[in-house]
């Protein structure tokens, strides 16, 4: 770990050597676009669907992408911390890193929880259940696939995933449609998000008798509104 000072998310190790870390910066821009999705959301709140809903869309979607990446740098930063978060596990630790690299967050998640020797929190139920509707949320996105409403089999199976995480917009669509792929756009939806991986990754550190760099309010200033 890094003990000499450190600025926002570039730090110097006690040697001197500089350190760049990704997961506050993501996590801090996700959080800033919900605030702006939830600015347009106040100014509209009046009025019915329109332009500004696309707005609302864009500003949703890179909020869950960079919620979704700040947890992706948090695991980076525990493996690239393991001579303090792995002690002794040395090229073995190293190997595993590599062999699951390219593998789901899930998977690499229950992969350091493994090597620690620890038993994995559960995602049946809790912030593992939100964590994995989010991240089912974020690949819909990333991955999406045009259905027609009568033909929808995607689309279906992330809005029951979704329903009963957060609030969908407030917007009135007729006709009536399913949370994704256009209800889900909402501040509700944003907070969740940005809460939901912050949550997580704390429980996931403490669980694990790692450190966890969300805990400092210089680099979150959360919760959301």
């Amino acid at each position: 770990m890094t003990t000499g000072g450190q600025i926002g998310d570039f730090s110097l190790a006690s040697d001197g050597r500089p350190r760049v870390s990704f997961a506050n910066t993501h996590l801090r821009t996700a959080r800033e676009f919900a605030l702006e999705v939830s600015a347009i959301q106040r100014q509209h709140q009046a009025e019915d669907l329109g332009d500004h809903f696309d707005g609302i869309t864009a500003k949703a979607t890179a909020t869950v992408l960079c919620a979704v990446a700040a947890l992706d740098a948090f695991i980076a930063e525990i493996q690239f911390d393991h001579e303090s978060t792995f002690p002794g596990q040395g090229q073995a630790a190293l190997d595993e890193f590599k062999r699951v690299h390219y593998k789901s967050i899930r998977v690499r998640l229950e992969s350091m929880a493994a090597l620690n020797g620890r038993a994995m929190l559960s995602w049946d139920q809790g912030i593992g259940q939100q964590l994995i509707a989010l991240i089912e949320l974020r690949n819909a996105l990333v991955h999406f696939t045009p259905e027609w409403p009568s033909e929808s089999v995607l689309h279906e199976r992330v809005s029951l995933i979704l329903t009963n995480k957060f609030e969908p917009t407030p917007y009135r669509f007729v006709p009536p449609e399913r949370i994704f792929p256009r209800r889900w756009a909402s501040y509700s939806c944003c907070k969740w998000a940005v809460e939901t991986v912050r949550s997580y990754a704390l429980a996931y550190a403490a669980h694990n008798g790692w450190p966890c760099s969300f805990t400092k309010p210089v680099h979150g200033a959360l919760p959301l509104p």
